[in-house]
């Protein structure tokens, strides 16, 4: 009876284990390694501008000030200014230059927190 638990557990643990090995090797068909200086490469990236949502302070622009790729890196930087649309910051998306239906998606992102901001990465469908 012990050897027939245990040849059945083994069997359950070859079973279990096997389901849940990963896919050896993925193949990338889209990336942005940000290997450029400037603005977000035109052919990957589009910006949402003006007050976009959710009665949101901030003004979306694609100003450098507040959207820049530099050294690796896409800089998002939310600014207080003088004057109208005083808080200013940016929105990138790859709406209509990139669709995923299936598949694994890597980001890579620091993410700073203060008082007041929600930054976020978000994966929507069109």
């Amino acid at each position: 009876m012990k050897l027939l638990r245990n040849s059945f557990l083994l069997v359950l643990i070859i079973i279990l284990l096997n389901g849940c090995s990963t896919k050896e090797s993925w193949e990338i068909i889209w990336s942005d390694e940000f290997d450029y200086t400037g603005s977000p490469a035109a052919e990957s990236w589009g910006y949402e501008t003006g007050y976009e949502r959710n009665n949101e302070l901030q003004y979306y622009t694609s100003d450098l000030k507040n959207v820049r790729v530099e050294e690796g890196l896409c800089l998002i930087n939310a600014l207080l200014e003088e004057g109208e649309d005083s808080i200013t910051s940016a929105s990138i998306n790859t709406l209509g230059k990139q669709e995923f239906l299936y598949g694994r998606i890597e980001v890579r992102a620091r993410i700073p927190s203060a008082l007041g901001t929600w930054p976020a990465i978000w994966m929507l469908g069109t």
